[in-house]
């Protein structure tokens, strides 16, 4: 009588439970997919929207530092992304904005372990996409140290134009 008491309050406690929440990494990469396909447009959301998508992916990678590369990929990707349409629009579109946006989130995590990672696993690699090798030039920029100088070098080498003109222009002052 007991397991059969136990197993009827499992199951209506199982159908009284809330459905599993989206996570927030999945629900970017669905909504950047979008984007990407031309199925949403950055100009037509929200600002409020775009600021909470960032914010939580912020907000998942500071309590869950295990998924850093694969919400810092996403940064990078999605920056990398609407850099182009940014420079286009013009600095008071959306696109600008969720260039600074996902700029702010990355950078507020640069330290001397995301920097080895980005030179190290996203510029010296060349099999990165290169929107995120851009996106990792531009999070770098302001940070001249010396763990950048040979992945500035590396870089101000390649034949495409979008790597090798932020090195040189990093470079400038060495």
């Amino acid at each position: 009588m007991i397991p059969f008491l136990f197993a009827a309050v499992a199951s209506a406690l199982l159908a009284a439970a809330p459905a599993r929440t989206v996570d927030v990494l999945d629900r970017f990469h669905t909504w950047f997919e979008r984007l990407k396909k031309g199925k949403e447009s950055l100009e037509n959301r929200p600002e409020e929207e775009l600021r909470t998508m960032i914010s939580d992916l912020r907000t998942s990678w500071a309590i869950d530092p295990v998924r850093e590369t694969d919400i810092a990929c996403a940064l990078l990707d999605f920056m990398g992304w609407c850099s182009p349409f940014a420079n286009v629009l013009g600095d008071q579109s959306r696109a600008n904005e969720a260039c600074e946006l996902s700029l702010e989130a990355l950078r507020a995590h640069v330290d001397p372990e995301f920097t080895r990672w980005i030179t190290r696993e996203v510029l010296a690699v060349r099999s990165q996409p290169l929107a995120r090798r851009v996106a990792a030039l531009a999070v770098l920029a302001p940070d001249h140290g010396p763990a950048l100088l040979l992945p500035l070098l590396s870089c101000a080498r390649e034949e495409e134009p979008r790597i090798r003109i932020p090195a040189l222009e990093q470079l400038v002052g060495w």
